[in-house]
């Protein structure tokens, strides 16, 4: 099966956001890694001191809890985009357009007046 150079083109572009997450997450678990400090309180100042280090270095850690992190980022972004795109933002407001009930009629005299929106002198 042979693939031509715009179905490569169109693959690469589509994975490669989810690289580029997966890569920061590696990133954000290096700098945690080495971080000092034996829990999360004392870890948590170092952690963003070594941001830019681990940012600085261009290829990533191939250390396992790196790579796991990177990769637990990653799942978390591909389901919530997932989640966000089977559910309707706006669901309520989709219901109350498209209800099957037919718009009451105004009858006239029940004391609506009509006028020009704005700068308009019926107000």
């Amino acid at each position: 099966m042979q693939y031509s150079s715009k179905k490569i083109k169109k693959l690469i572009l589509k994975a490669l956001p989810y690289a580029i997450f997966a890569y920061a997450g590696n990133k954000i678990g290096y700098a945690y890694r080495i971080s000092e400090g034996k829990d999360i309180s004392e870890k948590l100042l170092p952690f963003f001191n070594n941001i830019g280090t681990s940012f600085a270095r261009v290829f990533p850690s191939f250390h396992p809890i790196d790579i796991l992190v990177g990769i637990v980022i990653l799942v978390i972004l591909v389901l919530s985009y997932f989640q966000m795109n089977q559910i309707p933002r706006f669901a309520f407001l989709h219901q109350l357009v498209h209800q099957s009930q037919k718009p009451q009629e105004i009858q006239t005299g029940r004391g609506i007046r009509l006028c020009q929106m704005g700068r308009g002198k019926g107000y």
